[in-house]
């Protein structure tokens, strides 16, 4: 009898098991399920640009754009990345939903910039902030070239996440001292 138990038993294990990888598949994100709410408070912030298509095609990668329902196809490298950024600063919106982030690149960050953009126009451009994608502008002209003017990106977000993500862009990317004191300055004058 202590022989038939046994079995049983592992048949039950096996069984538990399977429930345990069954459910841990069913909550994972995937590309048919709603996945959770992005953390944009994280610490640093990460901030990519890549080029996208409208359509899938061998190598690309799906991504649903922050609020929206249509599907992006991702190309797999970032054209520019963190440490192409010099300094980001966000700024909310003259309707008070969402930021708009003032982005300065660095010299390197700036050319490539102008060379992606002047030889894709008319492409997408997709701005994934923490991997997820925020923005997907079509590229209208050349933009970056010059490390003293930023380049300005929307980000639709409710005013609470809005909040989340400027404090974490402060906290990533530091207002350099000389900055802070002549900003503290001008609210002096």
């Amino acid at each position: 009898m202590g022989r038939h138990k046994l079995p049983a038993l592992d048949v039950c294990l096996r069984l538990a098991m399977s429930f345990c990888l069954i459910a841990a598949f069913a909550c994972s994100p995937s590309g048919d399920k709603v996945d959770s709410a992005p953390d944009w408070s994280r610490v640093p912030v990460s901030l990519e640009l890549r080029l996208a298509e409208s359509a899938p095609a061998p190598g690309l990668l799906p991504a649903v754009p922050y609020g929206q329902a249509d599907t992006l196809y991702l190309h797999p490298q970032p054209r520019l990345s963190n440490s192409q950024v010099a300094r980001v600063e966000a700024a909310k919106t003259m309707g008070g939903t969402g930021l708009v982030l003032a982005v300065w690149f660095t010299k390197a960050g700036a050319r490539q910039l102008a060379d992606m953009t002047g030889h894709h126009i008319g492409d997408t451009l997709a701005v994934l902030i923490n991997s997820v994608v925020v923005s997907a502008p079509i590229i209208q002209e050349t933009m970056g070239g010059d490390i003293k003017l930023p380049s300005h990106i929307g980000v639709p977000l409710d005013p609470g996440a809005a909040r989340q993500l400027a404090l974490a862009i402060s906290k990533t990317w530091p207002l350099a001292p000389a900055a802070s004191n002549r900003d503290a300055a001008k609210d002096r004058r």
